[in-house]
């Protein structure tokens, strides 16, 4: 699909950001190109795309340079971004950048970043740009600064085509309160899950502060997890962290920060920026520094159960 160019990236240091797989053998790969000989010839406009296939049948998902048509007047695409997911269907969900000046109205910093779906067979739609309405009356996707950007972990899309991020909101908000929010994007449009500011439940009197994006999890069923910071209600360094699961209404807390852990004579450390996963049946595993002595732990947390010691150090 790139006119005779060829693949000029090494793939020697694959990762879950620029690669994937899912378990009908579906790949996603991105690569750099080159080609002088290529229709078009490579240039730096055009030399950076995203394709997806199996073996024998690779096909062109998405290309630098490429028009971008939910904007008038010869918008372009500038550059590709770092997110992408892709679920068992073979659906993509990645990001864009939109060329400076381009299009009609033309696109400014303010409004060049874009959320694309793809689906074999009908191509890719748009999910979220900057700048678009937000989910809250008086709010928009956007900062001050326009260094907004999509947030999001490495298993957050599912095979409803839902994915969980994080966003930044400007407008009728008030900064470092209630200015971010974690929503499901998908075609049905963006639902909201929880906003900073938040209460945040099983303990009383504290409100969710800041997300681990690199924590954010979600099943196929659309259950979610992740990590938050907390303020208020009397926190303070030493249990001011903890995991949650679950959904808007039914949010269970997994672990925080300075209480009991199970089955020892030690408490849970911080609990964020840890590995911590989500399977279909809503449980969770994460890892923990206990207290004192910061002693590593693996532990799965079950609703029915609850957190469940898989090891610790000793």
């Amino acid at each position: 699909g790139c006119g005779g160019a060829t693949y000029s990236t090494a793939f020697s240091s694959m990762s879950q950001q620029p690669t994937g797989i899912n378990a009908s053998g579906v790949a996603l790969f991105r690569s750099s190109l080159v080609g002088a000989a290529a229709t078009p010839p490579v240039v730096t406009a055009n030399n950076d795309a995203w394709f997806t296939g199996t073996p024998g049948n690779v096909q062109l998902m998405l290309r630098k340079g490429d028009s971008y048509p939910w904007i008038g007047g010869g918008a372009t695409i500038s550059a590709l971004g770092f997110i992408s997911q892709m679920n068992p269907l073979g659906e993509v969900v990645t990001e864009v950048t939109l060329g400076l000046g381009t299009g009609t109205p033309a696109v400014t910093a303010a409004d060049d970043k874009v959320l694309l779906l793809y689906q074999p067979g009908v191509g890719l739609t748009q999910l979220i740009r900057e700048g678009d309405a937000g989910p809250f009356p008086g709010t928009t996707f956007s900062l001050a600064t326009n260094s907004w950007n999509f947030n999001t972990g490495s298993s957050t899309f599912n095979a409803a085509g839902e994915l969980l991020l994080i966003a930044d909101l400007s407008g009728a908000v008030t900064a470092g309160v209630d200015d971010r929010v974690l929503i499901k994007a998908s075609l049905a449009g963006n639902t909201v899950v929880m906003r900073r500011g938040d209460a945040a439940p099983g303990v009383a009197g504290a409100n969710w502060d800041v997300l681990n994006n690199s924590s954010l999890c979600m099943n196929d069923a659309g259950q979610v997890a992740f990590q938050a910071t907390l303020v208020n209600g009397g926190v303070t360094t030493t249990d001011d962290s903890g995991i949650w699961m679950g959904g808007p209404g039914n949010w269970s807390l997994v672990a925080r920060e300075g209480a009991a852990a199970p089955g020892t004579a030690a408490t849970f450390g911080q609990t964020t920026g840890v590995t911590n996963l989500l399977n279909g049946r809503g449980q969770v595993l994460f890892a923990n520094s206990l207290q004192p002595g910061s002693l590593g732990s693996a532990w799965l947390w079950d609703a029915t159960l609850g957190a469940q010691r898989i090891f610790a150090a000793g």
